[in-house]
């Protein structure tokens, strides 16, 4: 599947970290990592970590290790996890979080598209909902 917008990622991922949630009980679901090609085709999701933990660039290890996609060409990434309820840590919200994961050096290969954090009443992201293409800052995306 061809990834256009991040509402597609919403989509996808929303009845799967619903899912894990549920399964997961107190410990609640893993930081997923979603890998996707350079041509934007979705490869595989992948839990990285339970329980996450903050700030999320503590888990650059095990982000990397899920995203090693043997024959793949993994590019891109997306993070993606299901709360309990929202978060008022400043260590999760969501921009910083991208920024210090980018940072991490075992993650410089990969392009972090962004993050979707849902929990009971709804989503956050960093992800834009329209379609990458139209996107100024992200001209380098097919």
């Amino acid at each position: 599947m061809i990834i256009e917008a991040g509402c597609d990622l919403h989509e996808l991922l929303n009845p799967r970290l619903i899912r894990d949630h549920e399964a997961n009980g107190a410990v609640g679901a893993p930081l997923s990592v979603v890998s996707i090609d350079d041509e934007l085709r979705y490869l595989y999701p992948r839990p990285a970590a339970t329980p996450v933990r903050l700030p999320l660039s503590g888990h650059a290890a095990d982000i990397a290790a899920c995203l090693d996609g043997g024959f793949w060409n993994v590019r891109n990434d997306v993070l993606a996890q299901h709360l309990k309820t929202r978060s008022d840590d400043k260590s999760f919200w969501l921009d910083d979080a991208d920024r210090s994961v980018e940072a991490r050096p075992e993650l410089a290969a990969f392009d972090l598209l962004g993050q979707i954090a849902f929990d009971e009443d709804g989503y956050y992201s960093t992800l834009p909902r329209h379609s990458f293409r139209d996107l100024a800052s992200r001209q380098d995306l097919p």
